[in-house]
């Protein structure tokens, strides 16, 4: 489909967030895919970023409210915990 072919407001808005995304750097892409509700997408990217970098509170923080907003509660309150014990202030 060509870009003058999209006849639907949504079509045009989709294209949009989509080509906004390849625009986002990747340690806030989970962060952004949460907040529009992609979920499943940002959990992959959130806990992804907690593995790399297991000493870095604010991707420990991220993935847990992710966590929490799917109903892992439990798995939830690990990540928090871990992120306030390397960052408690």
């Amino acid at each position: 489909m060509l870009f003058h072919q999209l006849d639907a407001v949504e079509d045009y808005d989709a294209v949009w967030a989509y080509a906004c995304l390849l625009h986002v750097p990747r340690d806030e892409l989970g962060g952004v895919l949460a907040r529009s509700g992609r979920l499943s997408e940002a959990l992959e990217h959130l806990a992804a970023a907690a593995r790399l970098r297991p000493d870095y509170a604010d991707a420990r923080n991220d993935y847990g409210a992710a966590l929490s907003q799917a109903g892992r509660e439990a798995e939830a309150l690990v990540e928090h915990a871990a992120a306030a014990r390397l960052k408690p202030d």
